[in-house]
């Protein structure tokens, strides 16, 4: 898993995974294979009842630009 595009962390039985893609996560190969290892992480550990996914960066897109 990189480290560079996803993190990882278990608090409780909850697993949170942040994807790490600035500026907005937009998906590439390298993100979907990091997104799939931390997932798979999370099923095997026994402990891990519940994945949250979310964004490690607060971004907001400009939808003007963005259309372009």
């Amino acid at each position: 898993m990189s480290t560079d595009l996803v993190r990882y962390s278990v608090s409780g039985n909850i697993a949170e995974i942040m994807l790490d893609r600035e500026p907005v996560n937009a998906l590439s190969m390298d993100l979907i294979d990091a997104l799939l290892a931390a997932l798979s992480k999370a099923r095997d550990d026994e402990a891990v009842r519940a994945v949250v996914i979310g964004s490690a960066h607060d971004a907001e897109i400009d939808r003007a630009k963005a259309e372009h």
